[in-house]
Parts: C-alpha cells; sequence; structure tokens
C-alpha cells in the first residue's frame, strides 16, 4: 500500500520517491490547458503505443500539482492520517467535464509527441494503457502541496509542501478517457499499434473520471 512520507518540518523542498509505472500519468505529463511540458527520449521502456521506447516520466512530472495533470472541474481528495503520525492514506477522484475533457484529451495526447501514434489528434487506447502504466512514476514525482507543521498554525513559512508521495503502490485509473462504442470511433491508424487498438478525436467532449489512490 502506498504511503505519504513525512520529510521534515522545515525541509524547504519535498523529498521526491519515483518508481516504474501514468500515465500520465499518467505519467502523466502535464495536461492543465496551461502547461504541456515536451518528452524527452532518453532510454528504452516498453510502452503500448511504441513499442520500445523510454520517457523521462519523474523527470517531467516533478514539480507538477494534481491539477497540473489533470485540468478538472471538481476533484474529492480523502487523507487518512496513520497512527505514527509520519504515514497517511489518500484517495483522490477528479471529474472533468465538457470542454475541458477536450483539453485533457489533447494534452495526454501531445504527452507522446515522437512516438508511434503520438500528438495525431486522436487519443487511442494504446495511450490509455501507456497512461496507466507509468501514471505512479509521474504522482510519485509530484509536489503533494501537503504539510504537517509544529506550532501555532499560519500560511507563511516555511515551506508547508514537506509529505511527499511514495511511488510504490500508487494506483491510478480513469472512466472513459477513450469512450467504448463512440460514434466517432475508429481502429488506430499507427504502426505497432495493438491488436484492438482504438482511437477517438481529442476533440469530444464526453465527461471523464480519473482516480487515485495512495
Amino acid at each position: 500500500m502506498a504511503t505519504l512520507r513525512v520529510t521534515g518540518f522545515s525541509r524547504p523542498h519535498t523529498q521526491i520517491l519515483t518508481a516504474i509505472g501514468l500515465m500520465i500519468l499518467m505519467i502523466f505529463m502535464g495536461t492543465s490547458s496551461m502547461y504541456s511540458p515536451p518528452i524527452e527520449l532518453i532510454e528504452e521502456e516498453e510502452l503500448p503505443t511504441s513499442g520500445r521506447q523510454g520517457l523521462d516520466v519523474a523527470g517531467e512530472c516533478e514539480g507538477l500539482k494534481f491539477e497540473d495533470l489533470f485540468d478538472y472541474d471538481f476533484a474529492n481528495f480523502k487523507i487518512y492520517i496513520g497512527d505514527d503520525w509520519a504515514t497517511a492514506e489518500m484517495d483522490a477522484g477528479s471529474f472533468v467535464n465538457g470542454s475541458k475533457s477536450s483539453v485533457v484529451r489533447e494534452n495526454l495526447d501531445g504527452l507522446f509527441d515522437g512516438l508511434s501514434g503520438g500528438n495525431n489528434s486522436w487519443i487511442s487506447t494504446d495511450e490509455r494503457d501507456a497512461v496507466r502504466a507509468i501514471g505512479p512514476t509521474c504522482i510519485g514525482a509530484m509536489d503533494t502541496r501537503i504539510g504537517i507543521k509544529e506550532g501555532v498554525p499560519h500560511r507563511g513559512a516555511p515551506d508547508w509542501n514537506n509529505l511527499s508521495f511514495v511511488a510504490d503502490g500508487i494506483g491510478l485509473d480513469e472512466v472513459d478517457l477513450v469512450p467504448e462504442n463512440h460514434p466517432e470511433e475508429r481502429t488506430c491508424q499507427n504502426l505497432n499499434a495493438a491488436n484492438g487498438c482504438k482511437e477517438v478525436p481529442v476533440s469530444i467532449s464526453d465527461d471523464l473520471q480519473i482516480m487515485m489512490f495512495l
């Protein structure tokens, strides 16, 4: 089971612990309408969209926040503090509606720029599966914006971002990123597409959900 770990009350920067896993995110990847960082190909790693290719997932996601990753309309975060006051569990669910859902799809497709089937204005089931696979690594590199401090509560210094996500055990899932049997669905056109791969235009505005479990 993944945890949130305290890295120190006065430490100015969060220690990010990562492991292979997003997609996208989930690697994820920045998928807000204002931020979509480029991807560097640095090493070989199995991904459904491209065969043998690799992404610097942790490097691309380091310093991002949850809302940078997913431009959502509503999100629900539940945090359960452990008895040791050093660890916690968190469930997070975000709901992306209408035009924002097309932004999320477009940015996720752009994440795979340079890979077969990536950044072609179509979001595929291969890209969806890749996001699920690399998501924990991306989340593990993100800023939590959660902190614990001794003393009188206040909004000033020191940096409150003194908790970190531990990537091992992070779960990421989605609903309707690539809606099944959509009227605009087609068979994936790119080389190396998996058997049964389907894709839809990133411009569709069908609602989607993103779930994260830590």
